[in-house]
């Protein structure tokens, strides 16, 4: 219902560009928090062929 409200008090260009920003915003995180989490994974693999390989 918010919402709803928002968008019907807002013209239909500045709703576009406003929601745009945001998805962008959130996605970029979203990136940089996989990126983290691959790197860390593949840190953690190299280090267990690491482990096998000397043993």
């Amino acid at each position: 219902e918010v919402l709803i409200d928002k968008i019907g008090k807002k013209p239909a260009h500045l709703r576009r560009t406003r929601s745009n920003k945001l998805s962008g915003q959130a996605t970029g995180e979203a990136r940089a928090v996989n990126r983290s989490r691959i790197s860390s994974v593949r840190k953690s693999l190299k280090g267990e062929e690491l482990s096998l390989k000397k043993s």
